[in-house]
């Protein structure tokens, strides 16, 4: 039977760990740009009740995927489980790509999916960008807005404009759906803002300052 502070294993009672905040994972294909992007938001979510994991694991959305699941099942068997996992991963050029979606919708893995790449996300920060893009010329426009530095983020001139990036990502997919356009073809898209809104919704500080800190 377990004891009121914690749980009985061999007849000794074992403390359960705490939880003070809200506690996400959020498992990265990239290693850099991703993590560094998730990494201020989570500076600046840390004193509204959240905390974030950023796990930057490589260019394959399957083993991102695959990934989350093992830490958010190795953290629960600590006895801290994660609040929610998420995967943040690319369309690109992934041969792996519905095997990945396959995986995390079986295991409750929410995904943020970016076409072509998570660089989309940080050129909407600075101005709505309608057409066919590759990888490399989302990069491309990403650093020539000054948004990033090969791949690492310009922080100072993301935050303070999530609600500008939101309001664009919302427009490309509201046009790729009345276009009837789905993955792959609804290129660019990504639904980046989606995690941030979980986090937002999550907090305990009202929306509003959450929202100009971003």
């Amino acid at each position: 039977m377990a004891s009121r502070g914690g749980f009985r294993k061999g007849g000794k009672s074992q403390p359960v760990k705490a939880k003070q905040h809200q506690l996400t994972l959020v498992a990265c294909e990239g290693i850099v740009t991703e993590v560094e992007y998730f990494d201020a938001i989570r500076a600046r979510l840390r004193n509204f009740g959240m905390a974030i994991k950023p796990v930057g694991v490589g260019r394959d959305p399957l083993k991102v995927v695959e990934r989350a699941i093992h830490l958010r099942d190795k953290k629960k068997a600590e006895g801290v489980p994660f609040d929610a996992v998420w995967a943040v991963i690319d369309v690109d050029e992934h041969s792996g790509l519905s095997a990945a979606l396959a995986l995390a919708k079986a295991e409750g893995v929410k995904i943020v999916l970016s076409n072509p790449c998570f660089e989309v996300w940080l050129a909407l920060h600075e101005k709505s960008h309608g057409a066919h893009l590759t990888s490399q010329a989302a990069g491309d426009l990403a650093r020539s807005l000054g948004v990033c530095t090969g791949k690492h983020i310009n922080e100072p001139q993301l935050m303070g404009k999530y609600e500008i990036a939101r309001g664009n990502a919302q427009l490309l997919r509201n046009t790729h759906a009345r276009a009837g356009r789905i993955s792959p073809q609804n290129n660019p898209s990504t639904n980046a803002d989606d995690l941030i809104e979980e986090m937002i919704a999550t907090s305990k500080s009202p929306n509003d300052a959450i929202r100009r800190s971003l």
